[in-house]
């Protein structure tokens, strides 16, 4: 009776009883026997998980003490490379715009990014008169402005052109392929082997995180293999309405310390006009209202996460006066700079985005009145009844900075003077249709760039 009731403590009395009672058959003690045998195992096996718990719960805390030293050692590593010179990469050496002025770049916020000129990636030719320019961004191109049978050879002579040209004070950009095309990996992977890095990488067409955690990772797959790492800021395009949608998203893994990268710093995000428009059925006008939304969404977003905020392309390129005023509509609603397609518009833009003689009179009467303050050994002190702390002197000194570059900025006209012996390569613009960073203007006719 206590064996047919199966419990291990009815098993144990029923042992403990056969062996006071000699009487018990041998047929009945035997099985009782082998379930307690049984119920033996069966806490054997118990000490054994929950051993194995214990190890697991003491790897999982190692694992966590890891994590939390790696997330550390990120931090520490974008900490270092934020003080880095926002005008150049860690390989070279001041330019004669930061000797002139004396000026710390490392109090800067932000790199200006006023006018970012497109060059298409195959045409060494510009590319070498570009050199000349006194633009904020070059951007050697791989995407729109290549057609596919000639992205081998843009990506080729844009590595070349990285080496062997000095391109001034411009910052210098590449802007590869869609990372959802065959061609991004082979584009990431000739820039990231080059001798001499950009600055910057452009990825257009960024809709989704996972595209980002794909670029971080190949960056650093393409990477691992090199004595150095490479550093570059990270400009993202939104060109469709997915992309403005997660654009909040997109610029919170910068902020993500888990997701973020250390070696691929974003920095910026350009709006495609022309391709924003087509991806919601929208006529493009000349008043650009149809872009109203996504422009001041952009603008909304990077000023949350401080990232400078490239406004659209006037494809308009020989109508100045159009693309000044588009230029002043962007600076007003605050963009920090415009993308631009011919070096005819650099003036234009680079002036409109550019601080105004009481914006600069008020800098350097609150920097005059910063040295005081801090003689007299304070920190933060009144001016204009108005609290000034630290935040409101970068923004000052960036001011002041913007001006230097300003007053360097020369006659950009005379990059068309030669190239009247270039009307027979018209083909060499490879036209996409895009009208961000599109083509028209590099073809190589009379008087063009």
């Amino acid at each position: 009776s206590l064996y047919r009731r199966g419990s291990l403590k009815t098993h144990k009395a029923a042992w403990s009883h056969c062996n006071f009672n000699k009487e018990v058959p041998h047929q009945l003690a035997w099985p009782l026997k082998l379930a307690l045998s049984h119920h033996d195992q069966q806490l054997i096996s118990e000490r054994n998980i929950q051993i194995s718990r214990e190890t697991l719960s003491q790897r999982m805390a190692a694992l966590t003490t890891t994590r939390a030293a790696l997330q550390w050692l990120k931090r520490a590593s974008n900490t270092l490379h934020s003080t880095t010179s926002c005008y150049a990469t860690a390989a070279r050496a001041p330019s004669a715009f930061e000797t002139e002025f004396d000026f710390d770049t490392t109090e800067l916020k932000i790199t200006p990014r006023r006018a970012l000129l497109y060059l298409p990636g195959m045409d060494e030719k510009k590319a070498r008169k570009a050199a000349g320019l006194d633009v904020d961004v070059v951007c050697l191109d791989c995407e729109d402005s290549v057609p596919n049978h000639r992205k081998p050879e843009a990506r080729e002579t844009i590595v070349r052109l990285l080496n062997e040209l000095d391109f001034g004070r411009s910052e210098v950009a590449v802007r590869i392929n869609a990372l959802d095309t065959a061609y991004a990996k082979e584009d990431l992977k000739a820039v990231i082997e080059s001798e001499k890095l950009p600055t910057s990488i452009v990825v257009p067409k960024v809709d989704t995180t996972l595209q980002l955690e794909w670029l971080y990772e190949t960056v650093f797959e393409l990477s691992r293999h090199l004595e150095e790492r490479p550093q570059f800021r990270l400009i993202t395009q939104t060109e469709t309405a997915m992309g403005l949608l997660n654009l909040q998203s997109i610029c919170q893994m910068s902020r993500d310390e888990e997701h973020s990268s250390s070696f691929c710093v974003h920095d910026g995000v350009i709006l495609g006009g022309d391709d924003f428009a087509a991806s919601i059925g929208a006529t493009r006008t000349g008043s650009n209202h149809e872009l109203n939304y996504a422009r001041q969404h952009v603008v909304a977003v990077t000023a949350a996460y401080e990232l400078q905020a490239i406004d659209i392309v006037s494809i308009h390129y020989k109508d100045l006066a159009r693309c000044a005023a588009e230029a002043l509509e962007g600076a007003e609603m605050g963009f920090d700079g415009k993308q631009i397609i011919h070096p005819a518009q650099i003036t234009p833009v680079q002036t409109s985005f550019s601080p105004s003689q009481a914006q600069i009179a008020y800098a350097q009467d609150v920097l005059a009145a910063f040295d005081e303050a801090e003689a007299e050994g304070k920190g933060a002190f009144t001016f204009d009844d108005k609290m000034i702390d630290m935040p409101t002197i970068k923004q000052c000194r960036n001011v002041l900075a913007m001006v230097g570059l300003q007053t360097r900025t020369g006659d950009d006209s005379d990059i068309n003077a030669d190239d009247n012996d270039d009307s027979g390569d018209n083909d060499d613009s490879g036209d996409s249709g895009d009208g961000d960073g599109g083509d028209a203007p590099v073809t190589d006719k009379p008087g063009d760039a």
